[in-house]
């Protein structure tokens, strides 16, 4: 408390759980989006030491993609298609085909808790059929958890939203620091392998290989076959190694057009296994593989879950401050206009010599370093290891960007007083919950200054903050120790 007695502790709102709970998390979202679940089940596992019962509740289309995630005891496919057909429908009867609907997958047995992480009016639906003694998450009647309060406010303007998915829905389980990095069961990863097996059997080639994945989740984000075979081509001009394909039956064509592109030569050091197994194959072909370059999609996630380097590009909406690889080590080249809706020719601006560069730079252990002269159009990005969470930064130490600015602060809405337990990082230098970059303090004193409120001159950065101020009633009250000068605190230990 300070000197009026006023209590200065941002607390979160979250109901503690109980051993033995059965609990159903409704992940209604695509492949990355499940895979970024994997630490919010590893931390409900964890708070009730492995004493859980975890129910993960999936999209039908996605059922394949959560049968690779470890700490999962059930998963409960749902057939949101129909569910939208039958919801349009107006004619009689469709009531008792919208009840039968759910009868048909409904469980019986009831729930201790369900946690909604979809903020849509269906996965809302489907969360309000089933049986629980507690709900926490965006739908009607229930808990409105710390979270979802965070993200509506902090998505206002994605150019300020500092803090990662997966540790966003992490936060509705207990803190286990740092956070830990996706997690699929093992022994999926034995059909993959096997099938790497024949490759190299077949093979006088023993070098170091590339899976170079050709879809994406949104059209938006693919690459056009031209751009693929240019950064195939430099891959292998480059480097002693292989160049696995990967993709889906969807991206035949492109595979098919890549390796036409290439010289005659080069086509022998490629392998293409595009849409010629299934997604439980994806995990053990990843881990056989040295490096995987993809845009922002599942697969570039689920690389997360193994021992594997990874190159992300991201463009056109895409963040890794949000969805990147939630790993230590991840590199991450971002477009600079990746946030502005601005759609932007990739193909047009990528250079794939100083990608290519970079990538072989990253297989030898030299992920520090940015791009080539030629890519003044994207940021090259790392992910550092921190005490809470892997925090993208710039390559080679350059400015932060505005993100990060406001990255404790955001800590503090999300964890609460929680974050101060944690205060060494590898190298010893202690982490603050409190420690925010000098020009952000200042900018917080200003938005929580009643004379600024009626400024007409607020740049986009002040209103983001006004809004995430305003997500949290008493956050006005409690945030002003915040604005005075950081004085030398005391160091934690990092719990074991």
């Amino acid at each position: 408390m300070n000197a009026n007695g006023q209590d200065r502790r941002i607390e979160r709102t979250r109901v503690p759980l109980r051993a033995g709970e059965r609990i159903a998390v409704v992940q209604m979202l695509r492949f990355g989006d499940l895979v970024q679940t994997s630490p919010l089940l590893q931390s409900l596992r964890n708070e009730a030491a492995g004493d859980v019962e975890i129910t993960l509740v999936v999209d039908r289309r996605a059922e394949p993609a959560a049968r690779l995630l470890a700490d999962v005891d059930e998963i409960l496919p749902v057939d949101l298609t129909e569910a939208a057909r039958l919801a349009g429908r107006t004619e009689k009867g469709s009531f008792f085909r919208m009840r039968d609907w759910v009868r048909s997958w409904s469980p019986v047995k009831a729930f201790d808790r369900v946690l909604l992480l979809n903020d849509d009016s269906l996965p809302a639906a489907v969360a309000g059929v089933l049986t629980a003694g507690l709900r926490e998450g965006p739908m009607p009647g229930s808990h409105y958890g710390t979270p979802h309060r965070y993200l509506r406010a902090a998505l206002s303007d994605r150019r300020f939203q500092p803090l990662h998915l997966s540790e966003i829905w992490a936060a509705y389980g207990s803190p286990m620091w740092p956070l830990p990095c996706p997690r699929i069961r093992e022994e999926i990863l034995g059909t993959g392998l096997a099938l790497l097996q024949s490759e190299v059997s077949s093979s006088s080639f023993k070098t170091r290989s590339i899976a170079l994945n050709l879809g994406a989740g949104g059209t938006e984000r693919i690459l056009q076959a031209a751009t693929l075979a240019a950064l195939t081509q430099q891959l292998l001009q480059r480097g002693d190694v292989v160049v696995r394909l990967l993709g889906t039956t969807a991206d035949r064509g492109a595979a098919t057009e890549l390796i036409q592109r290439l010289p005659e030569h080069l086509r022998v050091r490629v392998r293409d296994w595009v849409g010629r197994t299934s997604l439980a194959d994806l995990p053990g072909l990843l881990a056989g593989s040295d490096l995987l370059i993809s845009t922002d999609t599942g697969t570039l996630q689920l690389a997360a879950a193994l021992p594997m380097k990874t190159l992300g590009l991201f463009f056109n909406g895409a963040n890794p401050r949000e969805t990147g690889v939630f790993c230590e080590g991840a590199v991450a080249w971002m477009h600079k206009e990746s946030l502005t809706g601005r759609p932007v020719d990739i193909g047009m601006e990528l250079h794939p010599a100083s990608l290519a560069e970079n990538a072989l730079r990253l297989l030898d252990g030299e992920a520090e370093q940015g791009g080539g002269p030629d890519d003044a159009r994207f940021d090259v990005l790392v992910a550092r290891h921190a005490p809470v969470a892997p925090v993208y930064r710039a390559a080679g130490g350059g400015d932060p960007g505005a993100s990060e600015r406001w990255q404790p602060l955001a800590r503090r809405f999300l964890w609460g007083d929680a974050v101060h337990g944690v205060a060494f990082d590898s190298s010893g230098a202690s982490y603050d919950g409190c420690a925010l970059a000098p020009e952000a303090r200042a900018l917080l004193a200003g938005c929580l200054d009643p004379a600024s409120q009626t400024s007409l001159m607020d740049s986009p950065e002040e209103r983001w903050l006004r809004g995430l101020i305003q997500a949290f009633p008493n956050a006005r009250r409690e945030l002003p120790a915040l604005t005075a000068p950081r004085r030398e605190t005391t160091k934690w230990m990092r719990p074991a």
